[in-house]
């Protein structure tokens, strides 16, 4: 029966699925590198300049930042102007009034990018090399068998700018009611302007259809906040406390205005008038709050036995009515061992301390209307203005709990010349706020919900030392460690996906990969017959995949967890040294022991569409070529060889030079000639080099960072560029 159901399928050709053909002959084709095309050496710009002065009983800081960075990606730049203003005034000696005032504009020339076609990166990973950056006659070359936009034309031809204007001002007022007891009122705003202008032209894919679109969206968003605090301190003897209470308020407003117009007499007019058919318009509000109270007190005896603890009760506005209020205790302790008198015997320990606390922390960031039943505009019939639901209600929604506890020692040595720091902790997340997957057939594709509990556990090492220290030269060394394990032990409901091949189970880590396991490749119809059944299309060069539950079928019971996106240490190693006027510091950064699923090879090396290839394929599995691991090419992939399985599962792991810089300071001799009381030259490299087995464009990557269900995903996405600075710090 396998036989005769593989003997039915004939793979189809691209002129039997109704592609055209490009014509000629194939290795006559241009080969263009679209990389080499879009990526640049892009030019950076940072400019500094501040004033500070003043006199006992007042004092004021004024500064002014440029800053200027294009795009390592054609077509992209940012642009950005700081102004800030700070002035502190002792009105007599009980009230001082404290002023804080920033600035700024920013410019973000845009480019379209990650998980989107007509992205510049992705159109460069995924637009074939056969196709030529310019035609004949000028125009943009294109692929006739794809939608893949053209990467110059998507960076050169498109206009997007976005404008940021931001204004964050604070006012705090001290008082000193007596020696040992003092009111703080602050109060603060942060406004946010943002306007986005795009439009796009007829040369490019998505502007040709439509004649041109252009886009203008307009957002402004202000956040308020109010603290008072009434603060006691008091020494008696060989004992200190301090005892503090807090309020605070907090409200969040945002508006919006988003329109869209289609169909332009040409491309020279960009703005929404031009065009003559307005095909969206829509505008939107929201605001939440929350109010909160603390309560928190801190108790010494004679510096070497400390104890601290706090409550806090908290409001937020996007729970429902009977569950909006949480409750946070958190208490800590510590003993200065060093302190006690029979440490005077042990020279060599300078420092020691014990430490260990408990507490509990929560989160509300889970959208301003999150518990609420919502109703939406849009759902039109003809000319009919029509409503709809767009969110189910929760009404039992509340806080998301995290509750840890850690121990840790704090070890000095020899003067302090070798610091050791070592910290256990386990933190235990209750009720997490996440959007739990529905049915399509409920309408909804999810319900927001307290629907699991995580526990992350780990054990965290720092260790600094005074390798060398002298009078003109010195050597500083900082390394942490960190181990982390975590993993799902609750979830209300199944199991879902997320991502593209992200799995939250319970009894799982979180940030899981499920999917197929690869067995290997099919080299022989013998080993088809003999092996599981897979498809009617499967044929020798494909892949065959493991049969989890033994049934003789690969079916979507076969799939499994087969790694993770979250590594099992990460850390850092720091080197300070100075010699004379010479300053040298190196930051290496590494990451171990976590997967990355590369959903950017399941399109550059799947092999079933129309989509340009890495050149790893030349690799693939031919008849007389069969010691290789990537499969037949075969138009449409019928057999399936490019689904989710650890095919796509890559080592995540890295080492890092994270940070170089070398400065220079004059000397005291040459500076004070100039009338100077400093000058700094200084060069930096940032991202200089990265070692690691992935063979993605940066490994540390995550397509989806605005969840913590699917990290370690790349999907034609942006990498961090190598950054060269070279400056100099002139002090007057």
């Amino acid at each position: 029966i396998q036989e005769g159901l593989a003997n039915r399928v004939t793979p189809l050709t691209p002129a039997q699925a109704g592609l055209p053909s490009l014509g000629g002959v194939p290795s006559s084709y241009p080969s263009t590198n679209w990389q080499n095309l879009i990526f640049q050496a892009a030019l950076i710009q940072n400019h500094d300049i501040s004033v500070q002065g003043g006199s006992d009983k007042s004092k004021y800081f004024t500064s002014f930042n440029y800053y200027n960075q294009e795009g390592i990606i054609i077509g992209s730049e940012f642009e950005r102007y700081n102004v800030r203003m700070n002035l502190e005034n002792n009105i007599n000696a009980k009230i001082k009034v404290t002023t804080n005032l920033a600035l700024s504009r920013s410019i973000s020339t845009r480019i379209e990018n990650d998980n989107n076609i007509n992205g510049v990166l992705s159109a460069a990973l995924l637009l074939g090399s056969h196709i030529p950056a310019y035609n004949a006659n000028g125009t943009y070359g294109k692929d006739p068998n794809a939608s893949v936009e053209n990467p110059l034309a998507a960076a050169l031809e498109p206009y997007n700018k976005v404008k940021n204007n931001r204004i964050l001002l604070s006012l705090t007022g001290d008082y000193k009611i007596t020696n040992n007891l003092t009111f703080t009122s602050r109060g603060g705003i942060d406004y946010v302007g943002f306007n986005e202008h795009q439009f796009k032209p007829t040369t490019t894919n998505s502007g040709a259809g439509v004649k041109g679109f252009a886009v203008e969206a307009y957002n402004q968003s202000t956040n308020l906040i109010n603290e008072n605090i009434l603060a006691y301190n008091k020494t008696f003897g060989r004992h200190s406390l301090s005892v503090t209470g807090v309020t605070s308020y907090q409200i969040f407003k945002s508006e919006s205005l988003f329109a869209r117009a289609e169909n332009f007499p040409g491309n020279s007019i960009i703005r929404l008038s031009g065009g003559s058919v307005k095909t969206q318009a829509t505008s939107d509000g929201s605001v939440n709050s929350v109010i909160g109270f603390v309560g928190r007190f801190n108790y010494a005896y004679n510096s070497k036995y400390l104890l601290s603890g706090s409550i806090r009760r908290d409001g937020a506005s996007n729970f429902g009515a009977n569950t909006r209020w949480g409750t946070f205790p958190s208490v800590s302790a510590a003993w200065r061992v060093s302190e006690e008198g029979f440490m005077n015997r042990i020279k060599a320990i300078s420092e020691l301390k014990l430490r260990g606390s408990w507490g509990k922390a929560g989160n509300a960031s889970f959208g301003a209307f999150a518990s609420r039943a919502l109703i939406g505009v849009g759902a039109n019939y003809i000319t009919n203005a029509g409503l709809a639901p767009t969110q189910l209600g929760n009404p039992d929604l509340s806080w998301e709990s995290t509750e840890q506890i850690n121990f840790a020692m704090d070890l000095g040595l020899f003067k302090n010349r070798v610091n050791l720091t070592v910290e256990v902790y386990k933190r235990n997340t209750d009720d997490l706020l996440l959007g739990r997957p529905l049915v399509s057939s409920s309408g909804f594709n999810s319900i927001n919900q307290n629907i699991g509990s995580i526990v992350n556990k780990g054990i965290e090492f720092t260790l600094s030392t005074v390798n060398i220290r002298k009078a003109d030269f010195s050597w500083n060394t900082d390394f942490n460690i960190s181990f982390q394990k975590n993993m799902v032990t609750k979830l209300a409901g199944t199991p879902f996906g997320a991502g593209f091949a992200s799995w939250v189970e319970e009894g799982k880590p979180l940030g899981s990969f499920r999917g197929f396991r690869v067995v290997g490749l099919f080299q022989t119809q013998a080993e088809i017959t003999a092996a599981p059944f897979q498809s009617a299309a499967t044929r020798p060069g494909d892949i065959q995949f493991r049969d989890i539950n033994k049934d003789g079928f690969i079916t979507g019971d076969d799939q499994e967890v087969f790694g993770g996106g979250l590594p099992k240490f990460f850390g850092g190693l720091t080197n300070n040294i100075s010699y004379k006027g010479l300053d040298l510091s190196v930051f290496v950064q590494f990451v171990s022991g976590n997967d990355i699923y590369n959903n950017s090879r399941a399109f550059s090396e799947g092999m079933n569409s129309v989509f340009g290839q890495a050149a790893t394929v030349r690799n693939r599995w031919k008849p007389g070529k069969t010691n290789t691991t990537i499969p037949r090419a075969q138009f449409g992939d019928q057999p399936n060889n490019r689904r989710t399985s650890d095919r796509w599962l890559e080592d995540g792991s890295f080492t890092r030079i994270k940070t170089l810089s070398l400065g220079y300071n004059f000397p005291e001799s040459v500076v004070s000639r100039l009338k100077l009381n400093n000058v700094k030259i200084f060069v930096q490299g940032q991202n200089l080099y990265t070692f690691t087995k992935y063979s993605g464009l940066d490994p540390e990557v995550s397509t989806f960072s605005i969840t913590n269900t699917a990290p370690g995903t790349d999907f034609l996405t942006f990498p961090q560029p190598r950054t060269l600075t070279l400056g100099i710090n002139i002090v007057f």
